[in-house]
């Protein structure tokens, strides 16, 4: 990927045409080969993703090269992270019992869309919080044999886990109505149905 001054100079003044045209194909061709066949389908989002992450961050970038590593790092970051969080979605689909057959395909459909309303929230947690989520609600784990695996104390527990909710609260409550931990709780019991 070029990028010569006349395209910086219009990139930083908030002009993206010709530095679009000039960066996108590269940017495209970089990211389908760094990520996984069955995730190639991501390979246009998180270009975009990286062209806006410039875009906004276009005050800090002071030069035409510095531009051009900004964007690979862009695009290295956005796949790795894809690939995380995918690796993490199929670790929690793996402890999923299935969906009864006897519920409708709305009723299936509702679950689906809620598990993955829930795991992307809980994607964007800090470890410690995802760890909350693994341990008292995949395994079922008490507060008091978390605290013991983590060597925290009931209280800390008590306080990770009262802030875990709080976190899902804030992240679902803007797209969802739904109560977080009456979800959390039904979901314990799925998981953990023989």
């Amino acid at each position: 990927m070029v990028i010569d001054k006349h395209i910086y100079n219009q990139f930083k003044e908030g002009k993206l045409d010709a530095f679009y045209e000039k960066a996108y194909p590269s940017l495209l061709s970089i990211a389908i080969k760094m990520i996984p066949d069955h995730h190639a389908f991501l390979a246009e989002d998180l270009v975009q993703e990286s062209i806006f992450s410039a875009f906004k961050n276009r005050e800090k970038i002071t030069s035409p090269s510095h531009l051009k590593a900004f964007l690979y790092s862009c695009v290295r970051n956005d796949v790795v992270t894809a690939i995380r969080k995918d690796v993490r979605k199929q670790k929690y689909a793996k402890t999923l019992p299935p969906i009864p057959p006897d519920v409708s395909i709305e009723g299936q459909m509702m679950i689906q869309e809620t598990l993955d309303l829930l795991y992307d929230c809980i994607d964007e947690l800090p470890e410690k919080y995802r760890q909350i989520f693994d341990l008292s609600y995949v395994q079922g784990l008490s507060n008091a044999e978390v605290a013991e695996l983590l060597n925290i104390s009931l209280s800390g527990i008590k306080k990770r886990k009262a802030r875990f909710i709080e976190l899902m609260r804030e992240k679902m409550e803007p797209s969802n109505n739904l109560d977080v931990l009456f979800l959390l709780q039904i979901l314990a019991l799925w998981l953990r149905q023989p």
